[in-house]
């Protein structure tokens, strides 16, 4: 029961380091004390979790907000075989980690709505963010290409349920530039793929997500991180299946966001490819370490271009409570400059529910020129350098992050930079300062 609950502890973590810059930390404590042990004892004492050692509350040892989550969800996906009261506990359960299970692709609202008369409307959850993003670019080989933008961004999440198995999800996004000055790193994207957006709401997200054969489906167009993250991590539309415990599986077949395009140069290797169907395996390898690996195969819209194949790889091990490190290795099929490495630490936990904590990342990233597409890493394909991240939470539901590093481009990066070409061999800095607001 121990050995479960710790590879679902592990698993849960390869999200939270590698996901977006959004994500919350996976290592945020659960206090010793707090109700949800004994409401979780309680539910594992009536058969509704298994996955839970009642050994590790009462001051013994604590989980996080995660690991707590993991068995939340557990215990949603048995709230059949649960009375009104244990329905009730699951019930208050969900809602005290919503945030969480929202990462992890489960419906925080599906116990809610399954206890609810069939007679009362079912009210959709709405959740979203606001930021405001300062950033600037310097280019050393092009001193013109140099800028400074100010942008903001507001994205509204809703969610609904469909039945008591399916959900629809629907995301709304508005962009606007507020200043650029010269340069090119003004233009405006957005996760709809116009190079022109700004202003007026656009649905950029557009899902269900149920039980299919034994699997979770998600069919639409969603949010996708293939494999780590080091070739793609954005919007696509397509269908995903989830499946497995120990050894977490995922399938999914799907075309990458048209933005794809406005972040790789026209005609290079990797501006040709769009589809994709991949694998993605995740396992705890041990009580610290976890990995993931994925298998992904590229398709062209055009003929005559033969398909691209992709090996991913991420281990990461956690040292201490505080310290963890983690290192990433992305090859393509391409003939040259196919291999793209990631190697770093990553210090304390931020859970943006609790101000004053924080987390800092130092990280050496080595992308070659035809390893990645819209990488979740930070510098870009043809580039390798040291990348500093800082997150802090001055209050509850706000982020203020900083983002810089100092780059160079690889002697044959044939200027795949997608905002401007550089001279081979040149260094680029890229400066972020962000404040974000959630609700």
């Amino acid at each position: 029961m121990r050995k479960r609950l710790i590879s679902l502890i592990v698993s849960v973590f390869i999200l939270g380091i590698v996901g977006t810059a959004f994500a919350a930390s996976p290592f945020v404590k659960v206090p010793a004390g707090h109700w949800a042990y004994d409401s979780i004892a309680k539910l594992a004492q009536a058969g509704i979790v298994d996955s839970y050692d009642d050994s590790t509350s009462h001051g013994k040892k604590t989980l996080t907000r995660y690991a707590m989550a993991m068995i939340v969800a557990e215990a949603m996906a048995n709230a059949d075989n649960a009375n009104i009261e244990q329905k009730a506990e699951i019930e208050k359960l969900a809602t005290e980690f919503k945030d969480e299970l929202d990462h992890l692709g489960v419906n925080s609202s599906s116990t809610i709505v399954k206890n609810k008369p069939d007679n009362k409307p079912i009210v959709p959850s709405v959740s979203g963010y606001y930021y405001l993003r300062y950033e600037h670019g310097k280019n050393h080989g092009n001193p013109a290409a140099d800028y400074h933008t100010l942008k903001s961004s507001l994205r509204l999440n809703a969610k609904t349920q469909i039945n008591d198995d399916w959900t629809l999800g629907v995301s709304w996004e508005n962009f606007k530039s507020l200043y650029k000055d010269k340069g090119t790193g003004g233009t405006n994207n957005s996760s709809w793929g116009s190079a022109g957006y700004q202003g007026a709401f656009d649905v950029t997200r557009a899902y269900v997500t149920g039980p299919v054969a034994g699997a979770i489906m998600t069919a639409g167009k969603f949010d996708h991180v293939f494999g780590s993250g080091i070739l793609f991590d954005d919007v696509v539309s397509g269908v995903r299946f989830d499946f497995g415990k120990e050894l977490k599986t995922r399938i999914i077949y799907a075309e990458a966001d048209e933005n794809v395009l406005g972040c790789t140069t026209a005609g290079s290797y990797l501006s040709k490819y769009a589809k994709a169907a991949a694998v993605d395996f995740n396992y705890g390898l041990s009580k610290a370490t976890s990995m993931e690996a994925s298998y992904q195969k590229w398709y062209s819209k055009s003929d005559g271009i033969d398909p691209m194949r992709v090996y991913d790889v991420n281990v990461t091990t956690r040292l201490n409570k505080d310290v963890t490190l983690f290192g990433t290795y992305g090859q393509t099929s391409a003939d040259t400059a196919n291999k793209a490495y990631v190697f770093g630490v990553s210090y304390k936990q931020y859970d943006k529910k609790v101000p004053g904590t924080y987390n800092f990342i130092l990280d050496y990233e080595a992308l070659q020129k035809n390893s990645v597409i819209y990488t979740t890493y930070w510098v870009g394909a043809g580039m390798k350098g040291l990348v500093y991240r800082f997150t802090y939470v001055p209050a509850k539901n706000m982020l203020l992050s900083l983002r810089y590093y100092d780059a160079k481009y690889f002697a044959d990066n044939d200027a795949v930079d997608y905002q401007t070409a550089v001279p081979a061999g040149s260094r680029t800095n890229w400066f972020r300062c962000e404040l974000d607001y959630y609700f």
